[in-house]
């Protein structure tokens, strides 16, 4: 059975149609945005319109969504521009929510959509049927069957009008002074730059009608003289030329097959010659110590007569147009670089080469140059000598012009790493020292420094740790700056106000403070101060990636306080988890720095980074003997293991962590009975140590009554002479330890035991161990001489002696025995 639709979509799709059929012309422009709206909420009922079999309720709907789109048709071919526009954006709300069956009947609406651009229609229509018929175009692409019935057919037409568009617009006085037609050339380039990639072969033909278009737009000058007679100086704008520059280097991919590549290498090296072109004119006012590496540099025909204004009135071997004065020739070599950018940050179609060298050798020339603070000599204090025969408003210009080309410049040196990754890390070493060596002269300017801090993160990022000693100085200048810019240092009034003059009774110098000085002035704060500027957050990314990935051996004491301060005044969480992370290293003789742990927890106490750095879940480190044990520590409880506690022949691995102590006890305990046996002879039986409802295992042939102990101890209880031991002189093996020690994992025998001495038939004192109580103890050699204590296990084979009280000393014991 068809699945029932909601009445209330139905319902949305009968008002809508009535509303259309029932609005006046002047009243569509209020009505239908709110329509387009509301049409949402029928997505579902337009989608299923066109499956067979459908309920009554679908029947119904079916026919609503026929008269809407027959509505829809009926104001498309209307007369008056309102209607057109209220087609046009009904048509773009019902393809987007339609589906496929939507495009395949979509046709119609194309061609008409074409006709609007043909007509002196308003330039927002325009400018909608544009995105309208980008956005068909696109859907069409997992269709092939609409592409051939629909796109492919159309998208030549549209190509034509939008190119016919721009080239009215660039040249046409009127329409180059209305700011419509920089609306309608923005939309017109970006439509154009999102078809490029999806149908290249479709632009094939107009590869060469584009290109000269786009050429005129890629690298403004708005302030040659020149072009100020015939109006096009507020047509050319920045938002027109970013899209111009995405679009020239995305008709590289309409060259013939397999030739995409080579075309793409082929314009950049162009653009490579141009601005050494550019740059053969602007530099003239300095005199240059950049040597070219490559052979790209091209000889300049111009003439050198400096008395003329600079400029560029040749052909251009890229299509460029010409400029005139030192402002128009800085804004053509800023455009060139910003081109640049673009073709490294555009993906293509096939693979590419890069010439990196040349990349290098032309950004290197342009951050060569860098504005004097003094003249003197011919030669300013950074080592660059002024040409003398170029006039001051020249020399002037450059230098207020020169700071945008070097943002523009660092900008590319940073897109091109970007793009390389850690392929780029044989350059980054070089490319580091230039942006700090522009950075040491050029700071003051914000965008300068916002640059380089981007830079200099990015290259940290990858090659930090290999950072050589040499950059630690400039580094170092950049860092002190960086943290400046997030916590700007606070001047003291007193300090600028108090001026040194002599007392008329004395002469000393003392300060005369103004009284000025200590009324502190009302400060207005802006309610925009707590909004973090560009460079205020390029600096704090800069913060973290610094003590994370260099060595904190290249920053001093002051600046590493520095940075630890302007990382808790400003809560910054990367820059605190690294510098608790990757603490200063003390050196010999130096103080040393105290972890910002306590900063770090009371302001973040909900992270989990700090949770583990406060609290780590780790196993507890053992360490290991010489002998290869593992060292533990015996307390108290020591014995007292598990009852479910399973026997392990591999302790040393293969036992879980939880018997690992119990284990552990049982070796350390059976390693100091066995120092008790390896050194002298135990001539005494311990007692078994029986627990209760294990009397059943104890053998019947041991006794129970305790023999008499000995009443005087051996001076020297480990004689070297076997033979000077008596029978009054019992090795005693006094450890209280073994009183409640299970040296056998095994609970169902709790036995201890120390090996038994027994006479052997030829009288000589023989060590019996019992592998099964205690696997640890090595055999006693037996001893030659005959022993003194055979006369005493005469009675018995094998007795035993009670548990000895470790309270008691051992003279009481023989009081109480006698």
């Amino acid at each position: 059975m068809p699945p029932q639709l909601s009445s209330q979509p139905l319902i949305t799709l009968r008002v809508i149609t009535q509303r259309l059929a029932a609005a006046p012309t002047w009243q569509l422009p209020h009505v239908v945005p709110y329509l387009a709206s509301t049409l949402l909420s029928c997505e579902k009922i337009i989608r299923t319109t066109q499956a067979p079999g459908q309920a009554k309720d679908v029947s119904e709907a079916g026919v609503l969504v026929h008269k809407l789109k027959t509505q829809i048709s009926t104001l498309l071919q209307e007369k008056n521009p309102q209607s057109r526009w209220a087609s046009v954006i009904l048509i773009k709300a019902i393809v987007e929510i339609g589906g496929e069956e939507i495009l395949r009947t979509s046709s119609a609406w194309v061609r008409g959509l074409l006709g609007i651009l043909g007509r002196p229609d308003p330039e927002a229509t325009k400018e909608l049927c544009i995105i309208t018929l980008t956005r068909i175009f696109l859907l069409t692409q997992d269709h092939p069957s609409i592409i051939r019935e629909i796109t492919t057919p159309s998208l030549p037409g549209f190509i034509t009008s939008s190119l016919n568009i721009l080239t009215a617009g660039f040249s046409s006085k009127e329409k180059a002074k209305g700011n419509g037609f920089h609306s309608l050339s923005i939309t017109i380039l970006q439509a154009l730059c999102e078809l490029v990639p999806h149908h290249p072969t479709v632009f094939r033909p107009f590869l060469a009608q584009t290109t000269a278009l786009v050429l005129q737009l890629i690298a403004p000058t708005p302030s040659n003289p020149d072009k100020r007679q015939d109006g096009n100086t507020s047509a050319i704008t920045t938002s027109v030329a970013e899209p111009s520059r995405r679009l020239f280097v995305l008709m590289n991919a309409c060259a013939p097959k397999n030739t995409s590549g080579e075309e793409w290498t082929k314009s950049f090296r162009a653009i490579i010659n141009s601005v050494h072109r550019t740059a053969d004119l602007v530099f003239r006012a300095v005199i240059e110590d950049w040597e070219p590496s490559t052979r790209l540099r091209p000889d300049t025909n111009q003439p050198k007569d400096f008395s003329k204004v600079v400029g560029d009135t040749e052909q251009n071997p890229l299509g460029l147009s010409s400029w005139k004065g030192i402002y128009a020739g800085m804004e053509r070599l800023d455009g060139i670089l910003q081109t640049l950018q673009v073709f490294l940050n555009t993906p293509t179609s096939s693979t590419v080469n890069i010439p990196i060298g040349t990349i290098l050798d032309a950004v290197i020339r342009v951050l060569s140059v860098i504005p004097p603070s003094t003249e003197s000599g011919g030669r300013s204090n950074g080592g660059i000598q002024i040409n003398a025969e170029i006039s001051r408003e020249e020399r002037e210009g450059l230098w207020t012009t020169l700071l945008k080309v070097h943002i523009s410049a660092l900008q590319l040196l940073l897109v091109l790493i970007s793009r390389l990754n850690y392929g780029s890390a044989a350059l980054c070493h070089s490319v580091l020292e230039q942006a700090l060596w522009v950075f040491e002269r050029e700071h003051s300017d914000s965008d300068i420094r916002r640059t380089i801090y981007d830079l200099v993160s990015k290259i940290l990022s990858l090659v930090g740790y290999s950072l050589p000693k040499s950059v630690a100085p400039l580094l170092s200048s950049c860092m002190r700056t960086c943290c400046e810019d997030i916590v700007p240092p606070t001047n003291t009034p007193l300090s600028r106000e108090s001026n040194p003059t002599k007392s008329k009774k004395g002469g000393n110098n003392r300060p005369s403070i103004s009284a000025d000085s200590y009324i502190k002035a009302p400060t207005t704060k802006s309610k925009t101060s707590d909004i973090p500027t560009a460079v205020q957050i390029s600096a704090a990314k800069l913060l973290p990636l610094a003590m994370t990935y260099t060595s904190r051996r290249l920053f001093q004491f002051d600046l590493q306080a520095q940075i630890d301060r302007t990382a808790i005044l400003t809560n910054n969480k990367e820059a605190m988890l690294a510098s608790v992370l990757n603490p200063p290293l003390k050196r010999p003789g130096a103080r040393t720095m105290s972890s910002i742990m306590p900063f770090l927890a009371r302001q973040f106490p909900d992270l989990l980074e700090v949770e583990a750095l406060l609290r780590p879940r780790m196993p507890v480190l053992r360490d290991r003997k010489e002998d290869g044990n593992i060292f533990s520590d015996v307390d108290e409880e020591i014995g007292r293991g598990d009852d479910d506690a399973v026997s392990y022949e591999n302790r040393g691995q293969n036992a879980p962590f939880a018997d690992g102590r119990r284990i552990l006890e049982e070796d350390l305990l059976a390693k100091e009975i066995n120092s008790f046996t390896n050194g002298a002879v135990a001539e005494i039986n311990p007692p078994l140590l029986v627990e209760p409802g294990l009397e059943s295992l104890v053998p019947e042939s041991q006794e129970t009554t305790p023999p008499k102990l000995s009443k005087k101890r051996d001076r020297d209880p480990f004689p070297s002479d076997g033979n000077s031991r008596d029978s009054e002189s019992v090795q005693t093996l006094n450890a209280p330890a073994l009183q409640s020690v299970d040296l056998v994992p095994n609970k169902r025998a709790r036995v201890e035991s120390e090996p038994d001495i027994r006479d052997d038939e030829a009288g000589t004192n023989q060590l019996d161990t019992s592998t099964s109580k205690n696997p640890t103890a090595p055999a006693e050699p037996s001893s030659s001489s005959p022993s003194p204590q055979a006369a005493d296990s005469d009675d018995s084979d094998s007795f035993e002696i009670p548990p000895i009280d470790t309270r008691m000393d051992t003279d009481e014991e023989d009081e109480m025995s006698d």
